[in-house]
């Protein structure tokens, strides 16, 4: 951040007087943060556009589509009822 006050001007927001004192005085952490973004677009990144790779070869004109395959439901067996004991 310090290093980013060195590069900000001081520029009063709209409606604040701008006097020979303001100049004088150190760039506030806000004033820095508020010109962050056009200080990153000049920087620009170190990062290179990402690479086109061609064009995808789609579905074939005259190719027949056809279903995927389906399998049949398998399904548990019905439970078979507990038989209870008998007292005597």
């Amino acid at each position: 951040m310090r290093l980013q006050s060195i590069a900000v001007e001081q520029t009063p927001r709209p409606g604040h007087p701008s006097s020979a004192v303001s100049k004088q005085r150190a760039v506030t952490p806000r004033q820095v943060r508020r010109v962050m973004p056009s200080i990153l677009y000049q920087l620009g990144t170190p990062a290179l556009p990402p690479k086109l790779r061609g064009k995808s070869p789609r579905w074939r004109k005259g190719r027949v589509r056809t279903l995927a395959p389906r399998f049949p439901v398998v399904r548990k067996p019905k439970p078979v009822p507990k038989t209870r004991r008998k007292q005597a």
